[in-house]
């Protein structure tokens, strides 16, 4: 089931978020009375905070897919919102229901002025005083795909017309009706042999693909096909290109069924060059700001074709027409200029994507195994904005403190609501943070911990109370900061879109125990 809840603070102090959406409740309800875990309990109606001015808050939540056909429109059935607003405006935790309907549409009446938290299902919190919001979401793709359920359910690749193969050249399936983009070869029982110029009748089970949504032609399921093939820049950096592609003939799959996908790839899509100078420098330079602990994991810069028109940043899975790699480093690299063919609709727009990953390991008492987690620092824009050189468009959170406490230094006793605080990144302009919360734990007989994410917050401020419920007494969390920089881009109006250019850095803490 699919739900919001609306929470307030607002008697909470700092800096705060802009957001908003609504409906239509009615009174308070005191959760000091109820279970202690953000919900309702039995707890009994209580009125609004006795002098404070309050109105209603409304919005709307639509599922907005971007099809083959065109845009479906699928609003979220408000009779199955669970919607509430909470607001603290004397001490206790305030609920007020919520009330909407069928076209996606909610109120929240007689919320107390004032910032308050909005909760989005279980696990996404979004700070904010605003009275409207639009929670409308995009998805690339139709919205009735059917998964294949039935092991084996066989695809068989038989295909002519490759360049001499390389060991790490890659094959590429998409399907943008589907928000389908996969590396079918990862799952195959034949590969080809170095040199060879085709692959005979490789098959492999779709529904052990990572998204195994079954092909249906009469829904407009097109599918491309596209060798990207190893090469070298004159300064030694491997990369990947697409440089041969095939438009499959129109076909259905059927679940537990068998396909044969054949024909001959060739090189006569559009080409393309693409130039930029990857400033590596700039972005290690920040590596102690995202942990004095970190390591470099990985560096990793792509070129592709965004079937989401150029709207809505990266909301899915978009083919790749350029993949470089280079073994990490500081020094700069001039990648020169790099040449593929594109063989998808001229509508997909272009865009780069720069990113540097760093690893933060994290000890938990009685595991054999250190715990880590992956923090980044990346930018994605127009591929055209690339031409003046690559860095990163913002740079962490500075000086990021949990409860009072310095966030890398981590500690105990922060309380299970502590205060988030943090300043504005060195670097670029920010015009959000999320702040994700990770709890660590080592289950029961076990001797190898592990990571499991409990919430996302966001934000427009620099900083935040944790909504009560999120963290336990006894429990272990790691709270990552991540500063976002998206031009044009309102968060505190619409927290589930995406913009490009946009850049973002993260900032992981110690780990923090309640």
């Amino acid at each position: 089931m699919w739900f919001v809840t609306l929470l307030g603070a607002a008697c909470q102090g700092g800096n705060s978020t802009d957001m908003g959406t609504g409906l239509d409740p009615g009174a308070g309800q005191d959760l000091a009375r109820s279970g202690g875990d953000g919900s309702l309990g039995q707890a009994d109606l209580a009125p609004p905070d006795a002098g404070r001015t309050t109105g209603p808050i409304n919005g709307t939540s639509i599922g907005i897919y971007l099809s083959a056909q065109g845009e479906v429109r699928k609003p979220d059935d408000a009779a199955h919102l669970g919607v509430q607003a909470l607001s603290g405006g004397s001490g206790a935790v305030m609920a007020y229901p919520a009330k909407g309907g069928a076209d996606g549409s909610f109120t929240i009446d007689k919320v107390p002025d004032g910032p308050f938290w909005l909760q989005v299902g279980s696990d996404r919190f979004l700070w904010t005083q605003r009275r409207d919001v639009n929670l409308n979401h995009y998805h690339p793709g139709r919205p009735d795909p059917k998964l294949a359920a039935t092991s084996p359910t066989t695809v068989v690749f038989s295909l002519s017309g490759l360049a001499p193969w390389q060991d790490a050249d890659d094959i590429q399936f998409t399907a943008a009706n589907l928000n389908l983009n996969e590396s079918p070869l990862s799952y195959t029982d034949t590969l080809p042999n170095i040199g060879d110029m085709t692959l005979g009748m490789a098959s492999l089970d779709w529904s052990q693909i990572s998204a195994p949504y079954l092909i249906d032609g009469a829904k407009g399921d097109a599918v491309i096909l596209g060798q990207l093939e190893a090469a070298v820049t004159a300064m030694g950096v491997p990369f990947l290109a697409l440089t041969r592609s095939l438009a499959v003939p129109s076909f259905t799959q059927v679940d537990g069924g068998k396909t044969t996908v054949a024909g001959a790839l060739v090189n006569t899509a559009p080409g393309g060059n693409f130039q930029a100078i990857w400033k590596r420098s700039r972005f290690e330079s920040l590596l102690l700001n995202v942990n004095p602990s970190a390591t470099s994991y990985s560096q990793d810069a792509s070129l592709s074709a965004n079937p989401a028109g150029p709207d809505h940043g990266e909301i899915g899975q978009s083919p790749d027409l350029l993949r470089i790699q280079p073994t990490p480093g500081i020094t700069d690299l001039d990648l020169g200029t790099l040449s593929y063919r594109n063989p998808f609709p001229a509508v997909w727009p272009l865009h780069g994507k720069f990113s540097h990953t760093f690893i933060i390991a994290y000890a938990l008492t009685g595991a054999d195994n250190k715990a880590s987690l992956l923090g980044s620092i990346g930018v994605a824009q127009p591929a055209e904005q690339f031409s003046n050189g690559v860095g990163p468009l913002i740079g962490p959170v500075g000086h990021p403190r949990i409860g009072g406490k310095d966030a890398f230094a981590g500690g105990t006793g922060i309380g299970v609501t502590p205060d988030l605080s943090w300043d504005a990144p060195a670097i670029g302009v920010l015009t959000g943070t999320t702040v994700i919360v990770y709890r660590i734990e080592l289950p029961a007989g076990q001797r190898y911990p592990r990571t499991v994410k409990v919430a996302t917050l966001i934000t427009t401020g620099l900083t935040v109370t944790t909504p009560p419920g999120l963290l336990v007494a006894g429990k272990t969390y790691v709270f990552q900061f991540r500063a976002l920089s998206q031009p044009g881009l309102d968060l505190s109006w619409t927290p589930f879109q995406d913009r490009l250019p946009k850049g973002y850095a993260d900032a992981l803490s110690g780990i923090f125990s309640p």
